[in-house]
């Protein structure tokens, strides 16, 4: 007998967790469980999803591989986490609910990602933006961040129509201001989803408010690279960054 369950995946663009997808199982397996699943011709992990199925299944499931045994299935501390993901900035606050050290925390990341981690870096619990649930109490500062190829200027993406007032809400640029964190960007020369004027518009305002920052233009590279990307090796600069900023000092 199969059952029908939610799984939560790694995406073939980026390796963040997309949108829960309805698989079958001939095991019985609870949420927080680590999993291995078809998803188009990969194979790719992905968390059994706590929460209510939807009342009508597909029509056709695919089947889960397997069953990582060799990980206990995770607690509920973990599935929280995997909540706060599809929600930021509250990963922010479930790191210091979690007594990750609150005045050494650095967010990184790339597209959609790096939209969301310069968004953390420069609004403020006084712009009225972060969330009122979960842990209300608790701050969503960061310290450093590192935005990778993201829209940062959503009225330069703009092709009409849109409400101003709303771009602008969702821009990073609008919110720098002297006491934000210092940001390390990256952006590719090749870049045909996001242009590169998007990063060197965040580093315009950055230096504006006097905020500590760089711009790391990598010659030649896409949308969408990693740390080691053929054009250059980018974690010596990464991880210098991360030291200068987040290291404890002797």
């Amino acid at each position: 007998m199969t059952t029908r369950i939610r799984v939560a995946v790694e995406t073939p663009q980026h390796t963040g967790l997309g949108a829960p997808l309805d698989y079958e199982s001939e095991q019985t397996l609870s949420a927080g469980t680590f999993v291995r699943v078809p998803l188009g011709r990969r194979e790719v992990p992905g968390l059994v999803w706590p929460g209510e199925l939807d009342a009508v299944a597909p029509a056709e499931l695919r089947s889960v591989l397997q069953a990582m045994s060799s990980l206990p299935p995770l607690g509920a501390s973990w599935c929280e986490l995997v909540e706060c993901l599809l929600h930021e900035p509250s990963i922010v606050r479930f790191l210091k609910k979690y007594r990750i050290d609150p005045d050494h925390i650095g967010v990184i990341g790339g597209s959609a990602g790096g939209h969301l981690t310069a968004m953390v870096a420069l609004t403020s619990p006084a712009d009225g933006l972060d969330p009122k649930e979960p842990w209300g109490d608790v701050s969503c500062r960061v310290q450093a961040a590192i935005p990778l190829y993201g829209v940062h200027d959503f009225v330069l993406m703009s092709k009409g129509g849109e409400d101003p007032e709303l771009l602008k809400q969702g821009s990073p640029v609008t919110w720098a201001t002297k006491d934000d964190p210092p940001v390390l960007i990256f952006h590719g020369t090749k870049d045909t989803t996001v242009p590169l004027v998007q990063s060197e518009r965040l580093a315009e305002a950055l230096k504006a408010a006097g905020i500590e920052h760089e711009l790391v233009v990598v010659d030649g590279a896409p949308h969408s690279f990693h740390l080691e990307p053929k054009q250059q090796d980018l974690r010596p600069k990464v991880l210098g960054f991360l030291d200068k900023h987040l290291k404890p000092k002797p």
